[in-house]
C-alpha cells in the first residue's frame, strides 16, 4: 500500500541569513530567479518583535510570483512558537522539492525545524496533507522507525485561523547525510552492510497489515462510506497518488464514461481497476457525428 509520501529535493540549496541591515539578493540554485529579503532590524531580535521590520519577502517560481510577506513572518513566529526552548532563529535554507516548497530553520538552540508547504500539483487539497501527517503517526504508533515527529500542521488553506494561508506541516528535522552523498565513497561491503541496516531499520512496514489499498488517515476526518477501519484512530481511504486527481499543470480529465475511481479497493483487482480507470479519464470524449460540423448541409437540403 502507498504511503503518498514523496521525499523532497535533495539538499544542493544554499544558506541566507535572517536580519540584513540592508536590501540584499540572495539566489537560490533551485529556482531560475532571486529571492529578495529585505529587514531593517538586527539578527537578534526576540520573540515578541520577531521580524516586526520585514519588508518584504518574495519567491518567484516560474510564470507566478508568490508573495509571502505577512504569511512568512507568521511561519517564522509559528515555528517560534512551537520551540520554548528556543527564542530566535538564526538562519534559514529553502528547497524546492516535486511537491513540497520546503524551509529548514536554524534556532538559536541549534535545532533545526522544517516547514513543508505543498504546492497545488501535490495532490488533493487537504486529504494530501491530513494523509501525509496520518501515516507519519501511523508509523510512530506501530513500528520503531525513527520518523521525525511532527510539531504542527493544518490541511485548510482557507481557514480563517490559518495565519500562514497555505496547507503546512512543521517537523523535526532529520540529521544526517544523505546517502547519495556518500555511496559511492563506499568500499563494497560497506554498501552491504548500509543496504542490510536500512532493511532491519525498514522491515517493520512489510509487517504491516492492511485491510483495503488507498492512503491513510485519521479515523475522524473521513466520512465512514469513504473508508475502511484500521484500528487506534487510523483508517485507509481514498488514494492521494496524483494519477487519480489530474492535479498536474494542464492535466484535463473526462469522466463521461465512468465515475471517478479513487479507492479505497478491497481486493488487488479492484485497485487494478483503478489504474485502468485513471487513465481512461485521461482520454477525451469521442467527437461523435452531431458534434461534427456539417460544411454541406444536412442530407435532406442537399
Amino acid at each position: 500500500m502507498s504511503s503518498n509520501i514523496e521525499p523532497d529535493a535533495p539538499n544542493f540549496e544554499e544558506f541566507f541569513v535572517l536580519g540584513a541591515k540592508k536590501s540584499t539578493w540572495l539566489p537560490f540554485i533551485s529556482t531560475p530567479f532571486p529571492v529578495h529579503f529585505n529587514l531593517s532590524s538586527p539578527v537578534s531580535q526576540r520573540r515578541n518583535n520577531l521580524y516586526s521590520e520585514c519588508d518584504e519577502y518574495r519567491v518567484r517560481t516560474g510564470n507566478q510570483t508568490l508573495y509571502l510577506h505577512e504569511r512568512f513572518v507568521a511561519l517564522c513566529q509559528k515555528v517560534i512558537e512551537l520551540c520554548p526552548e528556543a527564542s530566535e532563529i538564526k538562519a534559514c535554507r529553502k528547497i524546492e522539492g516535486g511537491f513540497n516548497r520546503v524551509f529548514i530553520f536554524t534556532l538559536d538552540n541549534e535545532k533545526n525545524i522544517v516547514a513543508r508547504l505543498p504546492f497545488r500539483l501535490a495532490g488533493p487539497a487537504k486529504l494530501t496533507t491530513i494523509s501525509e501527517v496520518a501515516t507519519i503517526r501511523y508509523l510512530q504508533t506501530k513500528t520503531n522507525i525513527p520518523v521525525p515527529r511532527i510539531l504542527d500542521y493544518n490541511c485548510d488553506a482557507s481557514d480563517e485561523t490559518n495565519i500562514i494561508g497555505s496547507e503546512y506541516i512543521i517537523m523535526e528535522h532529520a540529521r544526517g547525510v544523505p546517502l547519495h552523498e556518500k555511496w559511492h565513497k563506499m568500499a563494497g561491503d560497506q554498501q552491504v552492510r548500509c543496504i542490510d541496516a536500512i532493511y532491519r531499520t525498514l522491515k517493520d512496514i512489510a509487517e504491516l497489515e492492511f485491510p483495503a489499498f488507498g492512503s491513510i488517515y485519521f479515523d475522524d476526518s473521513l466520512e465512514s462510506v469513504s473508508k475502511q477501519p484500521l484500528g487506534d484512530g487510523f483508517c485507509v481511504g481514498p488514494h492521494c497518488g496524483t494519477r487519480y486527481w489530474g492535479t498536474n499543470v494542464g492535466e484535463r480529465r473526462y469522466y463521461h464514461d465512468a465515475n471517478r475511481n479513487i479507492g479505497p479497493w478491497l481486493t488487488i483487482g479492484d485497485y487494478c481497476d483503478g489504474l485502468v480507470d485513471a487513465g481512461m479519464s485521461q482520454v477525451p470524449p469521442v467527437d461523435t457525428k452531431p458534434e461534427r460540423p456539417i460544411y454541406h448541409g444536412s442530407p435532406e437540403t442537399q
